[in-house]
């Protein structure tokens, strides 16, 4: 992870504690694509899947403020 990045990976965690409805529903669905990826692997420090693409633990990155936050460009929104 770049450290230019940490910004919005505090961000994503911050949101993932209470969310507003419409980030839950985008967290929901952003989380059904990661669901079907085949870079979803596994998480080893805690449980849970993360981003092989990117090394994030997918059940906070997925409330990232960034529209492109998919490394592999898969989020339509």
């Amino acid at each position: 992870m770049k450290l230019s990045n940490l910004g919005e990976v505090a961000m994503s965690w911050y949101r993932s504690l209470n969310p507003t409805p419409e980030q839950e529903e985008l967290a929901i669905e952003r989380f059904a694509v990661c669901d079907t990826c085949e870079f979803r692997v596994p998480a080893t420090l805690f449980d849970g899947y993360k981003c092989d693409a990117c090394g994030c633990p997918l059940h906070r990155k997925v409330f990232t403020f960034d529209r492109n936050g998919c490394p592999k460009g898969k989020w339509s929104r």
